[in-house]
């Protein structure tokens, strides 16, 4: 268990092996201008608060959960996109659940969110914005499952909200 998982620059797996790790604070993914950074959830249970994927302007993040019995657990939000660029992908079975998800929430930021497979999901029980003020993307297919409380897109005038589904 740690207090906050941070990564700034690389690829970083979680092979977790069956076991949960718990996070008690945020998991940053791409935190500074420059960064490149990408985290793999497999195998287990990744248990956080609030998760930011592309949290500074000029970085890029990642976060692949791939496989059966791969989740990856968020008390609070997920943003994808929040200041710098982020992509989620949920595959092969992976299971994301959080209480609220933003797709690109700062300005001139790209959120992308890819669900698909058999048995992937991604579960919001609150609300989900596709494209808050910049450019969201919000891609179901393959079998692939998305559920929201509440969903918005193209939340913010000027914003560019897009949900593409494909035999899903």
């Amino acid at each position: 268990a740690s207090d906050f998982l941070q990564i700034n620059n690389g690829d970083v797996t979680l092979n977790l092996g069956g076991a949960t790790y718990t996070v008690a604070n945020d998991v940053i993914v791409g935190e500074l201008g420059g960064d490149d950074a990408t985290l793999r959830v497999s195998g287990g249970t990744l248990a956080s608060g609030p998760g930011s994927i592309g949290f500074f302007p000029f970085s890029d993040g990642r976060v692949v959960v791939n496989g059966a019995a791969s989740n990856w657990d968020v008390t609070g939000s997920i943003s994808v996109a929040e200041f710098g660029d982020g992509i989620l992908d949920v595959t092969g079975g992976g299971s994301v659940t959080s209480d609220t998800a933003t797709l690109a929430l700062g300005n001139n930021t790209t959120g992308t969110a890819t669900v698909s497979g058999s048995n992937s999901t991604w579960d919001v029980t609150g609300n989900r914005t596709v494209g808050e003020f910049a450019t969201g993307t919000l891609i179901v297919m393959t079998g692939g499952v998305v559920t929201a409380g509440d969903l918005s897109v193209g939340s913010i005038t000027g914003a560019d909200g897009t949900v593409l589904v494909s035999g899903a």
